[in-house]
């Protein structure tokens, strides 16, 4: 066994575990009841769920009941009803809002299943970050952008080894005043790409090129330029478009590098670039060791031009 740690992100310190094994673009443990899309229970229970720096608390039940007869209610919705994602990455939900008070909670939930993510989003450092991120968001009806506090991305994380498939997300927000929404919904379909010993997976939610970068430890960088390497790394999913469709068969707005076994013992860099595109990006960086997320990190806001931003993301040793 292989101990992983991380050193150094550009905010902070990490350690992680990596051994042999794990299942490459496959079904990584099916066998050994992997998460299912069937399964609305056994994908609650697998999933996480963040919102800025506020992850979601598992409770028992439904989502709360609207709030009835409100004068003016909370509403929620996403941008993007249906979206691909894949195993081991951070599936991106952009929600926009309105309340005639902060939101305080945002709620999701897999339709079917028997409980619920509860996100507390009313602390200002959260606040700010939700701000940055509806900083991104246009209204597709008048094409102007969202003022602060009109949205947010809701992250739900996918663990590495659940199956392909197709799963019905509800989600719903409360404000200050303790109103909650109707339940909005969005459909989130699951690709398999590797996993296994390590696995960094990037995601983002506009068209933009955006790519992600991994320098091993013998100083070799694996992206979309030299897509292999010797000790079995591999980029196995390029997406030069973003949340455009372009007909490929892998999910769409992911980049993904893995190690299937024997990830090398070393320092490991993660970046993000900026390669080509106009619009303002949200992005997250999942990062997985020996079937288990580890770590994720996201940036709000990211533009052309600013890639030293995102250069040296975060840094992580795999040692004896």
């Amino acid at each position: 066994m292989n101990t992983f740690r991380i050193l150094g992100l550009t905010l902070g310190i990490f350690m992680l575990h990596a051994c042999g094994g794990g299942g490459g673009g496959g079904g990584g443990g099916g066998d050994g009841g992997a998460p299912d899309p069937d399964n609305p229970n056994s994908v609650m229970q697998a999933i996480g769920a963040k919102v800025g720096n506020a992850t979601g608390n598992l409770v028992e039940g439904d989502l709360p009941d609207p709030t009835p007869e409100a004068e003016n209610p909370p509403t929620v919705a996403t941008t993007r009803s249906s979206q691909t994602a894949s195993n081991g990455s951070t599936a991106q939900v952009p929600l926009t809002f309105s309340s005639s008070s902060p939101i305080a909670r945002i709620l999701a939930k897999v339709s079917g299943s028997d409980s619920f993510l509860d996100i507390d989003v009313s602390g200002s450092e959260t606040q700010s970050i939700m701000a940055e991120q509806a900083g991104t968001r246009f209204d597709s009806s008048t094409g102007l952008k969202l003022d602060p506090g009109d949205g947010a991305n809701l992250e739900i994380n996918l663990p590495p080894d659940i199956l392909e498939g197709t799963f019905q997300l509800q989600f719903a927000v409360e404000n200050e005043e303790g109103q909650v929404s109707q339940a909005g919904t969005a459909n989130i379909t699951i690709a398999r790409l590797g996993t296994g010993d390590l696995q960094f997976s990037l995601t983002w939610d506009t068209n933009a090129d955006i790519d992600l970068r991994v320098v091993e430890p013998n100083g070799n960088e694996i992206f979309f330029g030299n897509p292999s390497s010797s000790t079995g790394g591999m980029l196995d999913n390029d997406d030069i478009n973003g949340i455009e469709p372009d007909g490929d068969p892998g999910p769409e707005a992911v980049e993904n590098i893995f190690w299937e076994t024997d990830a090398p013992i070393g320092i490991y860099t993660v970046s993000v670039d900026y390669f080509s595109g106009s619009p303002a990006t949200n992005f997250t960086v999942t990062v997985s060791a020996n079937g288990e997320i580890v770590d994720t990190i996201s940036r709000s806001n990211f533009v052309q031009g600013s890639g030293i931003e995102a250069e040296n993301l975060a840094t992580y040793e795999v040692t004896e």
